[in-house]
C-alpha cells in the first residue's frame, strides 16, 4: 500500500511560528511531518487492509481528525486532509472478487428463504 498525504493548513500565530521555528518550512518538517506520520500509523492500525480499502471516506476522516488533534496548541490550523491511497492492484482484486462472491452468497441465502415462505404458504392454502 502506498500512501500520500496533502494537508492544507493555515497559521494561527506567525511570530510564535517564527520564533519557535524560523520558518514555515522548518515548522512544517519538525512538526507536521512527523506527527502526520504518526497520526497514519495510529489510523491504519485500527483497519485491516480490507475495512480501509472498503471505507475510504472513514479512514480520511479519522486520519484528518488524528492530524488535527496531533498538532493542537500549536501555532497551526489544518483546514483539510487529502489521501491518496493506492493498494497493490493483486490484492485490490482479491478483495473486489471476495466482496463478489458474498454477494453472490448473500443472493442464493436470500432466495432461499423467499422459496421456504412461499413453500409454507402454499401448505397453508393447501
Amino acid at each position: 500500500m502506498t500512501t500520500a498525504l496533502i494537508i492544507t493548513y493555515k497559521l494561527t500565530d506567525p511570530v510564535a511560528v517564527y520564533k519557535n521555528y524560523r520558518t514555515t518550512e522548518n515548522m512544517i518538517n519538525q512538526l507536521v511531518e512527523p506527527r502526520s506520520r504518526q497520526a497514519l500509523e495510529i489510523v491504519f492500525s485500527k483497519y485491516t487492509a480490507q475495512k480501509a480499502l472498503e471505507n475510504r471516506a472513514k479512514l480520511t476522516t479519522d486520519i484528518t481528525a488524528q492530524i488535527r488533534e496531533a498538532v493542537k496548541g500549536y501555532p497551526i490550523e489544518i483546514t483539510a486532509v487529502q489521501t491518496v491511497i493506492q493498494f497493490n492492484k493483486e490484492y485490490e482484486k482479491r478483495v473486489e472478487e471476495s466482496v463478489q462472491k458474498n454477494v453472490v452468497i448473500q443472493t442464493a441465502e436470500r432466495e432461499l428463504i423467499i422459496q421456504q415462505k412461499q413453500a409454507e404458504i402454499v401448505k397453508v392454502y393447501a
